[in-house]
């Protein structure tokens, strides 16, 4: 299928499943997000020295990130303090980092990520709590969850215990689905990076709640990843990146708009799975969250402003 109508198609099938944003949402999106990215008391710096050192912006990730780890925490009613919202954001925004440095066409940037996402590079940030090892944002990174993590160890020993397991298991992850090897490609083995992140970045953020949150965690971590395939499809395809969408389409006999069918099924259904486990609130701002994804996309954007005159 050409490329232009995959999206007319998807923003046809999105917006029949109630999955693209109205003009008053895209109003509303942002005007209390500052409030949560002060309360968190975040670096500002950081945003500046990943700019600096890799040209990418991250504000919005950020800004996402701290509403969300404050939802979280205020859904368990979590006693875990402000440094572990604040690393969960940072976790986050390490994995979006690290993800688009290798995703990007820069070899050099790409083999940097590459090095340091390997469990025996950082590995000690978690099992020994060390100062960051190179003069990169990266490191520093590393450094700011690693502390919080190694700190768990005797305080939430349980949650300790499974972040460091998830970590490995994501390193591992990470590195098999920017490899060459097809053989054993499933969709298990391209979702699995995607939803561990959320998975930790859960536990981190309330690590006296690591069981109660596990399907809630895993729920937001299916429906961003299905989300963000469909909208990267093509991408994904030009840096050989693995990608969902992709592997249903080689691995079945079905059409572009089934597999879109089936993703979105699956998104419905892990958003109606939420609004049982979680509270409304969360609810509501993973929903609207799903709906701005498709913002991201310069192909989607435009048919958004133009369906909403």
């Amino acid at each position: 299928m050409e490329q232009n109508d995959y999206f007319e198609m998807l923003f046809e099938m999105l917006s029949q499943n109630n999955l693209v944003p109205e003009s008053n949402d895209l109003i509303v999106w942002r005007i209390d997000f500052q409030k949560y990215f002060e309360k968190a008391g975040f670096d500002k710096s950081i945003i500046r020295e990943i700019k600096a050192e890799f040209g990418i912006g991250m504000e919005n990730v950020i800004l996402i990130n701290c509403k969300k780890s404050f939802l979280i925490h205020r859904c368990y009613n979590s006693i875990s303090k402000i440094e572990s919202i604040k690393a969960s954001v940072c976790f986050t925004v390490l994995g979006c980092l690290l993800d688009a440095l290798i995703d990007m066409e820069n070899n050099l940037n790409k083999e940097i990520a590459v090095r340091k996402v390997n469990w025996q590079y950082c590995s000690e940030y978690f099992y020994k709590g060390i100062d960051q090892k190179e003069n990169s944002v990266i490191d520093k990174l590393f450094e700011m969850v690693g502390k919080i993590v190694f700190s768990y160890r005797y305080i939430f020993p349980k949650a300790y215990k499974s972040i460091v397991e998830l970590l490995k298991k994501t390193s591992e992850s990470e590195l098999f689905v920017i490899s060459d090897n097809t053989n054993v490609l499933s969709i298990d083995n391209v979702t699995n990076k995607s939803i561990l992140f959320s998975v930790i970045s859960t536990q981190i953020c309330i690590p006296d709640f690591i069981e109660e949150s596990a399907e809630v965690a895993y729920n937001i971590g299916s429906i961003f990843t299905m989300i963000d395939d469909m909208c990267d499809l093509y991408e994904d395809a030009e840096v050989k990146q693995k990608n969902m969408l992709q592997i249903l389409l080689s691995k079945n006999n079905i059409t572009e708009r089934q597999a879109v069918q089936y993703m979105i099924d699956q998104i419905i259904e892990n958003l109606n799975l939420l609004r049982q486990k979680a509270n409304e609130e969360l609810y509501q701002f993973i929903l609207s969250e799903t709906k701005e994804w498709i913002m991201s996309r310069n192909e989607l954007r435009e048919r958004v402003w133009k369906n909403n005159g």
